[in-house]
């Protein structure tokens, strides 16, 4: 039994971590959806995150995505979004001054640059702080050798937190990439990659997302190896109690043995023998 619980211990914290750094990755990760190209001579990729994008290009500057979202392309670099999003400001794009495509371009922005991607934030920023939450109590846990009554909130903060990661990217897919994906700025330069796939891939859903999917259904496994946990934990101290008890009574120095415990029968004939005596000393 020890064997096994010190083996789901180092189970629980290996595995605690590696979804801590997993969200934490993920969350700052400039690569939910993303797009890349790549003909033999020359390469582009570009990502878009929650708080940031990317570009890479390499080669002959005329093979491009022909579709970014920000306007100038964007050089070889990570940008956060509030340095992108300063010119932003929160206008009913159709009133806006200018061309088509400035107010299809306007679409675009109100979407990274105001409430929506905004509420996925808040919502992916509470999920990396229950992650680190989830860890630091897992290792208090596995240092701790006793079971405690605060262990059963750990399993409900492990279940909330995978919860909290699955509503993140539920509304990141509606709220977001559905409407990003939907709107006629996007669908025009959707439309331009697709006509030209040659060496090219096109926006799509990337590994982060997928890895944020993974993560969120993984932490209830988590909660349910640290139930089993629990429950070795509980036995091994019943055990280890009883076996603390048993010393105990053999150590007492005027303990009765089975042997010497008087029976109820062996009480009442020295009771009867006793009032025999005195019944004789009085005659």
């Amino acid at each position: 039994m020890e064997l096994k619980t010190r083996v789901l211990d180092i189970l629980c914290v290996l595995l605690s971590a590696l979804l801590m750094i997993s969200v934490w990755y993920c969350a700052l990760s400039p690569d939910w959806m993303a797009q890349s190209g790549d003909n033999g001579q020359s390469s582009y990729s570009q990502g878009i995150g929650l708080w940031s994008n990317y570009t890479l290009q390499f080669g002959d500057d005329s093979f491009d995505p022909g579709n970014s979202f920000w306007l100038p392309t964007q050089p070889n670099a990570v940008d956060s979004f509030d340095a992108q999003c300063e010119s932003y400001r929160k206008v009913d794009c159709s009133v806006l001054e200018g061309g088509e495509y400035d107010k299809q371009y306007c679409v675009i922005q109100s979407i990274y640059c105001g409430t929506p991607l905004f509420i996925v934030q808040v919502v992916m920023a509470i999920a990396a702080g229950l992650s680190v939450v989830v860890f630091a109590w897992v290792i208090v846990m596995a240092v701790y050798p006793h079971r405690t009554l605060t262990e059963n909130y750990l399993l409900h903060i492990s279940i909330l937190a995978g919860f909290v990661q699955m509503a993140a990217i539920g509304l990141w897919y509606t709220y977001v990439y559905l409407k990003v994906l939907n709107s006629t700025f996007y669908s025009d330069e959707y439309t331009r990659c697709t006509a030209n796939p040659t060496n090219r891939s096109c926006w799509s859903i990337r590994y982060a997302a997928y890895a944020t999917l993974v993560a969120g259904g993984l932490y209830p496994a988590l909660a349910i190896a640290l139930s089993q946990l629990m429950s070795l934990k509980s036995s091994r101290y019943r055990v280890q109690l009883k076996q603390h008890c048993k010393e105990l009574m053999d150590e007492m120095p005027f303990s009765p043995r089975g042997s010497e415990i008087p029976r109820p029968s062996d009480a009442s004939t020295v009771r009867e023998s006793d009032m025999s005596t005195i019944t004789s000393s009085m005659r």
